[in-house]
């Protein structure tokens, strides 16, 4: 998806990316000019090849979010194979499997530890108090007991959340303004996931403003997908943002268009498979704030002292095909990738009830 006019003060978020010259001279150019003697142009390394493992609940993460966070560093000066190695491990869905990878990595040792999701997350603290842990793509750090604050998480861990106090709302207000006449809608929910209970906890109170009725679709592991999908009854779908579901969101997409359902989904790779629309953290940009972090403790920077970021970017993507179908159409501020696919740059999620962006009936 190309990526759309970014209002001014997130322009000014963006440009805080760029590196700066102290950064620019241990860029790859840099690493060019000291390959011949072994050493690392970062201070402290002393030679040695810095060591970041990588913890994801499964292994099927979009390659994009890997390819993100490698540009990320390497525009930062780590380039794997020459001053930065990069290990990867796997839970297939399992938190004990995921408390043994990060273990693993433990033992290594490995110098920080990228965990990819709120599972991750949970599964590297069991693991290690010390080695710092940054988070890329979590839920709520804070009602999840992993930190006591956001600005000053005071341990191991630190990172980005791409957890919002009114995303989960926001979407459900979006899939409002697609079906002003629907009355009821399901919510696919991994009843196990802490993130996804907050975002229950946040839809509930967003369906009263609404005047909505909800059915709960809960799930656990893969299997319990079949028996959620025969007991829906209502006449919309959105699904909560964990894990589970994002792994399995061809099972979902595919549900929905057999029965006709509009959907509202939390990433926009939904969007790619048919789903109608996603609304949610901009996650390429936060996969490569993540390399920054571990690029700042790799240099010597405390997590504990590190503020944990929240998102300041959001997509929202449309699927024309099921725009047509459902007979309504995007306002024309919104503009639409060389995909087809409608995609803009959102600011702070405003409370639920608030005027709707991007959206509009047809007449």
């Amino acid at each position: 998806m190309m990526a759309r006019s970014v209002p001014r003060t997130q322009r000014a978020l963006l440009s805080t990316s760029r590196p700066s010259r102290r950064q620019f001279l241990g860029s790859a150019t840099g690493m060019a000019m000291l390959a011949g003697s072994g050493m690392s142009s970062l201070p402290g390394w002393q030679g040695r090849t810095a060591r970041i493992g990588i913890l994801w609940t499964t292994e099927h993460e979009p390659a994009h979010h890997d390819e993100s966070l490698r540009t990320g560093l390497q525009a930062l000066g780590w380039i794997d194979g020459q001053n930065v190695s990069i290990e990867y491990r796997y839970g297939a869905w399992s938190l004990q499997r995921l408390v043994t990878g990060a273990q693993e990595l433990s033992r290594r040792p490995v110098d920080v530890i990228l965990a990819g999701d709120s599972l991750s997350v949970h599964a590297a603290k069991q693991a290690t108090n010390t080695i710092p842990i940054v988070m890329a793509i979590s839920g709520d750090p804070v009602s999840e007991g992993l930190v006591p604050s956001l600005e000053r998480p005071g341990g191991n861990i630190t990172g980005l959340t791409n957890h919002s106090r009114t995303l989960a709302a926001k979407r459900l207000q979006l899939l409002r303004e697609v079906i002003p006449d629907a009355s009821s809608v399901a919510v696919l929910r991994n009843a196990d996931s802490p993130s996804a209970t907050l975002q229950w906890q946040e839809v509930q109170k967003a369906a009263q403003v609404l005047g909505l009725d909800l059915q709960s679709l809960e799930v656990r592991r893969p299997e319990d997908f079949e028996g959620a999908f025969q007991a829906a009854r209502a006449e919309a779908l959105m699904v909560l943002t964990d894990p589970l579901t994002t792994h399995h969101r061809k099972w979902i997409v595919d549900f929905a268009r057999n029965r006709g359902l509009p959907t509202m989904h939390g990433v926009k790779e939904a969007v790619d498979l048919g789903g109608l629309m996603s609304y949610g953290a901009d996650r390429t940009f936060l996969m490569r704030r993540a390399a920054s972090y571990i690029d700042q403790i790799l240099k010597g920077a405390n997590p504990a002292a590190m503020a944990i970021e929240g998102p300041t970017l959001y997509d929202l993507a449309v699927s024309p095909t099921r725009e047509d179908l459902l007979g309504f159409s995007l306002a024309p501020h919104v503009g639409r990738g060389a995909d087809g696919v409608a995609d803009v740059a959102g600011g702070p999620t405003p409370q639920a009830g608030a005027p709707a962006v991007a959206l509009k009936e047809c007449n």
